[in-house]
């Protein structure tokens, strides 16, 4: 990540904190005024802001790369993986693509 992307995205990062801080205090009011499920958003929406932030921190210091690979990443020794890539197979097989074949 460039330096310039770097701060834009950190600048988005540090908006998306100051939304969530601000939506936590609006649902503390609420839950001041006796809404009660309020008190569990009251610390959610801090909790987004602030691993908002931790993403940034974490793409920043180079983990593209890693989650890059972890996304494109074939594994064929998985068993399980080729078990469902052949169940998906056997699926087109026996209902293909278009819906099911007209009445006859």
């Amino acid at each position: 990540m460039n330096r310039s992307s770097s701060i834009k995205t950190l600048i988005f990062a540090i908006v998306v904190l100051i939304l969530c801080l601000a939506i936590g205090y609006f649902e503390f009011t609420r839950a001041l005024a006796g809404n009660p499920r309020s008190w569990v958003y009251t610390f959610e929406w801090p909790f987004f802001g602030t691993f908002g932030i931790y993403m940034w921190w974490r793409l920043r210091k180079g983990d593209w790369e890693k989650i890059h690979k972890y996304f494109t990443e074939d594994d064929e020794n998985d068993p399980q993986l080729m078990a469902w890539r052949e169940y998906q197979a056997q699926m087109e097989r026996e209902n293909p693509a278009g819906g099911p074949p007209p009445p006859t």
